[in-house]
């Protein structure tokens, strides 16, 4: 498994409001991927090395640099089907955080498990929606042995008759202004409360597009016209 640093950020932040400590995620390689403190991402940490290379249970550092990249605390590996693929730091005098050890640790491996669930959830959505798209723009033939394949995988009689919604979710005048950052927040929230609606029914398709779909044969302005009157 490797870790992202999205998942890293996030595990990071969410273990320090539990124990309001200075925390450290090393990937596999011993760079420090996340971490409370952002000047210190980047940087290689020795001791996350040494335990990776040498499948240590644990290192506890008792004063900064004591090994090269690291300040004093307790770094732990984090397994994934017994293998380590990083290591996660705490910071801080050692009698103090040595306690937490083991539940951060802990609490860090379930955390990853989670992410790496919902990544492959999302593998699977993506290679479903790739496959309705093909199917709806209509670039395969009866004999396409491949797609054909790929419909029993996903459950889908491409055979059977469906009827086609296209819906717009947003008036593009409300998207004005908005950031990167906004835009992806509100596919996320029009994604999961159109799947939420929408899952369940029975011989349900559906895929979101993200942004506002070019199809062939759609004409937005005379679509758009025609909604307006």
């Amino acid at each position: 498994m490797f870790i992202s640093k999205n998942s890293a950020k996030k595990i990071v932040l969410e273990v320090k409001d539990i124990i309001h400590q200075e925390i450290n995620m090393m990937d596999e390689k011993g760079y420090i991927i996340a971490s409370t403190d952002p000047k210190r991402e980047g940087q290689f940490h020795t001791a996350a090395q040494k335990i990776i290379s040498q499948k240590l249970d644990q290192i506890l550092v008792v004063h900064d640099d004591e090994y090269a990249g690291t300040k004093k605390g307790i770094n732990l590996p984090i397994l994934f089907s017994g293998e380590i693929i990083g290591v996660i730091g705490i910071t801080g005098d050692v009698a103090e955080v040595a306690k937490y050890g083991r539940i951060i640790k802990r609490i860090t491996e379930i955390l990853l498990l989670d992410a790496y669930a919902k990544e492959q959830r999302n593998i699977q959505e993506n290679l479903r929606a790739d496959f309705l798209k093909q199917w709806i723009y209509g670039k395969f033939t009866e004999t396409d042995q491949d797609f054909l394949l790929r419909s029993r995988l996903f459950g889908v009689d491409v055979f059977k008759p469906f009827r086609v919604l296209i819906a717009v979710a947003a008036d593009p005048d409300e998207l004005q202004g908005k950031n990167e950052i906004q835009m992806k927040l509100l596919d996320q929230k029009i994604q999961d409360d159109t799947g939420n609606f929408i899952k369940g029914q029975e011989g349900e398709l559906s895929f979101f597009f993200g942004r506002r779909p070019r199809l062939p044969g759609f004409n937005e302005k005379r679509h758009t016209d025609k909604a307006a009157c």
